[in-house]
C-alpha cells in the first residue's frame, strides 16, 4: 500500500474509531464496523461515514409529549403501561379501527379520507412513486389545497427520489406546503444519507389517521398486479390523532424552516375506545424505543407469537428472546418472503430463520409475491402494526411509526391477514440447505449489523 494512501487510511480509521466509541453501541455492531474500516482501505471509513453514523448532529428528543391518559387506572393493563414507559409516551385511545390488506380497498380508504377533509391534511410517506397512483394522490392534494384546505406533505428524499417535481410545484402553487426529509441542500442532514424517514401517515382534520406498511404507488396499492407487494393499511380516529399530529409537526419543523404548531383540539374518547401506544422511534431518540418495546412484549407471551416481516434480521437480544420463549413451549409462527428486494438481507434472514426453526419456531416462506407486511401479535390480544421491519435499520436508523394495541377484536382482524398469508406460504425446510448456501447465509449474518 502506498505510504500516502496508508496515512490517509490511518487518519480516516482513527476518525471512524472515535465516532464508533462516541456513543454506546452493541459489541457486535462495533466490532463489525471496526473490522470493516481496518481491512477495506479508504472505502471502509468512507462507507462508515455514509452508512454507520446513526444520529443527526442535533440534540436527541427524550420522547413525545406526555399527554393525559384518557383511560382510568384499571382500564389499562400493566403490559400496555410498560410499553408506554419504554416508548417515553403515554397510553392514548382510538375510537375506531379498520384494517385492509386488499390493495384496491387501501386506495379507496385513502381517497375517501382525503375527500372528506375540511380543514387540514398532513401527509408523510417514505415512498410516493411517480406513477398513476402517486399522481392521483398528489392531484387530490392539489385540489384540496386549491379549495382552501391546509395541506402539508413530507416525503423522504431518498425513497421518493423520482416523485413528480411538477406535481409538487403545482401543490405549492395551489397553497399547499411541501418539504422533504433529509433534503440535499441542508448540508448537515445530507451528511447522514443512511437515515431515512420510513413513516407512512395521513392525518385528516386532526380526527382521522391512516398508517400501515404500504407506500403510495402501484407497487403497493390500487389494482392488483403480479409484482405488487403484499401490504396493508389501517385507519384510526379519536385521541390518538392528537399524538400523531404532534409527531408530524415535530417532523415538519425538523425538515422545514417554515415552522408550524398543532392546531386541532383533541377528540374525546368514545366508551368502547381501543387503548393504543404510539411508538415514535428513530435516531432522534435517546433509546431504541421500538426495539425495547418488542423485546419486552416477546417476554410477556403466554401461548403464542406471530410475526410477519419482509426483512428478518433480529438483534441478539431479540434472537435469544425468541429462542428462550420457543423452548418454553410457546407457539411462534414466523412468515418471511421467499424473495425480497434485497438478496443480501434474504441470505441473512435465512440464517436466522434456520437457527430458530431448530428450536421449534414454525418458519414459513411467503411465495406468491413480495411480503411487505409488518405484523406482530402476542397471545391473540396484543398487536403491533405500522411501518417498522424486524431488522437493525428499523430498530436503530429509520424514523418509524408503530402502534401497540391491546384488543381481541383488533388482534383477530390482524390475525386474519396473517392466516391468509399462511395460505400463500410453505414451511421452511432446513434439510434442503446445501453447505455452500449455508456459508453464504452465515456470512451475510455476520455483516447484518451493517445492512
Amino acid at each position: 500500500m502506498n505510504r500516502y494512501v496508508l496515512a490517509v487510511h490511518i487518519v480516516l480509521f482513527l476518525w471512524a474509531l472515535f465516532n464508533l466509541l462516541r456513543i454506546p453501541r452493541s459489541p457486535t455492531e462495533t466490532l463489525s464496523w471496526i473490522y470493516f474500516v481496518i481491512f477495506v482501505p479508504i472505502f471502509g471509513p468512507l462507507a462508515y461515514l455514509v452508512l454507520g453514523e446513526r444520529h443527526f448532529r442535533t440534540k436527541p428528543d427524550v420522547g413525545t409529549s406526555i399527554l393525559a391518559n384518557p383511560f382510568e387506572e384499571g382500564e389499562i393493563s400493566v403490559n400496555l403501561r410498560n410499553c408506554a414507559k419504554l416508548s417515553a409516551t403515554s397510553v392514548t385511545a382510538s375510537n375506531s379501527f379498520y384494517i385492509t390488506a386488499n390493495p384496491n380497498e387501501s386506495l379507496n380508504l385513502i381517497r375517501e379520507k382525503l375527500a372528506a377533509a375540511q380543514e387540514s391534511i398532513y401527509v408523510e410517506f417514505y415512498i410516493i412513486q411517480n406513477d398513476t397512483i402517486g399522481t392521483l394522490i398528489l392531484e387530490t392534494l392539489i385540489a384540496k389545497a386549491a379549495a382552501g384546505v391546509k395541506v402539508y406533505l413530507i416525503y423522504d428524499w431518498y425513497g421518493s427520489f423520482l416523485i413528480s417535481r411538477s406535481k409538487l410545484k403545482m401543490l405549492r402553487q395551489a397553497g399547499g406546503h411541501v418539504t422533504s426529509f433529509s433534503p440535499i441542500e441542508l448540508i448537515f442532514k445530507a451528511l447522514n444519507p443512511n437515515l431515512r424517514n420510513h413513516r407512512k401517515l395521513i392525518l385528516v382534520d386532526g380526527k382521522t389517521a391512516i398508517s400501515g406498511s404500504a407506500n403510495i404507488g402501484r407497487k403497493y396499492i390500487g389494482k392488483k398486479r403480479r409484482d405488487q407487494n403484499r401490504d396493508y393499511l389501517f385507519s384510526l380516529s379519536g385521541p390518538v390523532c392528537d399524538q400523531l399530529e404532534r409527531i408530524f409537526v415535530k417532523d415538519w419543523n425538523f425538515c422545514s424552516l417554515d415552522k408550524i404548531t398543532t392546531i386541532h383540539v383533541p377528540v374525546r374518547k368514545s366508551p368502547d375506545a381501543i387503548p393504543v401506544v404510539v411508538i415514535d422511534s428513530g435516531p432522534h431518540r435517546f433509546q431504541e424505543t421500538f426495539h425495547l418495546t418488542i423485546i419486552s412484549l416477546i417476554h410477556t407471551a403466554k401461548h403464542s407469537i406471530r410475526i410477519a416481516t419482509p426483512y428478518f434480521v433480529p438483534s441478539e437480544p431479540l434472537l435469544y428472546g425468541l429462542k428462550v420463549v420457543a423452548q418454553k413451549g410457546i407457539r411462534i409462527e414466523l412468515i418471511i418472503p421467499l424473495k425480497s428486494d434485497s438478496p443480501w438481507v434474504d441470505l441473512a434472514s435465512t440464517s436466522f430463520a434456520r437457527e430458530l426453526s431448530e428450536v421449534g419456531v414454525q418458519v414459513h416462506r411467503f411465495k406468491s409475491r413480495m411480503l411487505h407486511s409488518k405484523i406482530i401479535t402476542i397471545d391473540e390480544r396484543v398487536a403491533v402494526v405500522g411501518t417498522p421491519n424486524f431488522d437493525y435499520r428499523s430498530f436503530r436508523l429509520n424514523y418509524e411509526l408503530a402502534f401497540v394495541m391491546e384488543s381481541e377484536i383488533v388482534s383477530q382482524a390482524i390475525s386474519a391477514i396473517f392466516d391468509e398469508d399462511l395460505k400463500n406460504s410453505y414451511p421452511f425446510n432446513t434439510s434442503k440447505r446445501r453447505r455452500p448456501l449455508r456459508y453464504a447465509e452465515n456470512l451475510a449474518r455476520v455483516l447484518s449489523p451493517l445492512l
